[in-house]
C-alpha cells in the first residue's frame, strides 16, 4: 500500500528547501525582525510601565509627605491660635480687674469725700444746734461762762465715733 517514489521525494525535498531559502531570504529575516521589533517595543512598554509606576510611587509619597506636613502646619496654627486666644483672654481678664479696681478706687474716694463732706455739715449743724442751744440758754438769763460751759460741752459729747455712727 505504501510504496515510496524516490523521484518524488526528491522533487518534494528540492521544492522544501527552495521554499526555505526562498522564505529565509524574502520572508525569514524580514519576520524575525518585526519579531525583534516587537520584543524591543515591549520591553520599551515595559520599562516604560515600570518608570512611570516608580514615578507614581514618588507623587503618592510626595503627596502624603505635604498632606503629613499641611495636617502638621494646620495643627500647629490651631495651638498658635489657642495659645494666643488665651493670652488674650488673660489680658482681657487682667485689663478688667484692673478697671474694676479703678471704679472701686474712685467709689472708694467719692464715698470717701461724701463722708468727709457730711462729717463738715453734720459738724455745722451740730455748731449751729450749740449756737442755738447758747441762744436758748441766753434767754433763760445765764451768764457768759456758764453758757460756754454747756456749748463746749455740748461739742465735746458730739465725738467722731458719735458723728460716724
Amino acid at each position: 500500500m505504501v510504496s515510496i517514489n524516490f523521484g518524488l521525494v526528491v522533487w518534494q525535498l528540492i521544492t522544501f528547501v527552495l521554499l526555505l531559502w526562498l522564505l529565509g531570504k524574502v520572508a525569514w529575516k524580514p519576520i524575525l525582525r518585526a519579531l525583534e521589533e516587537r520584543e524591543r517595543t515591549i520591553k520599551g512598554s515595559l520599562d516604560e510601565a515600570r518608570g512611570s509606576r516608580e514615578e507614581a510611587l514618588a507623587l503618592v509619597e510626595e503627596h502624603r509627605r505635604k498632606l503629613q506636613n499641611a495636617q502638621a502646619e494646620a495643627a500647629e496654627i490651631l495651638a498658635t491660635g489657642r495659645r494666643e486666644a488665651e493670652t488674650l483672654r488673660a489680658s482681657l481678664m487682667e485689663k478688667s480687674r484692673a478697671e474694676a479696681d479703678e471704679l472701686l478706687s474712685r467709689a472708694r474716694s467719692t464715698i470717701e469725700g461724701e463722708t468727709r463732706a457730711a462729717l463738715v455739715e453734720l459738724r455745722s449743724a451740730a455748731a449751729d444746734l450749740a449756737v442755738a442751744a447758747a441762744g436758748k440758754l441766753l434767754e433763760a438769763n445765764l451768764d457768759d461762762k456758764k453758757q460756754r460751759e454747756l456749748a463746749e460741752r455740748a461739742i465735746a459729747s458730739l465725738t467722731a465715733d458719735q458723728i460716724q455712727g
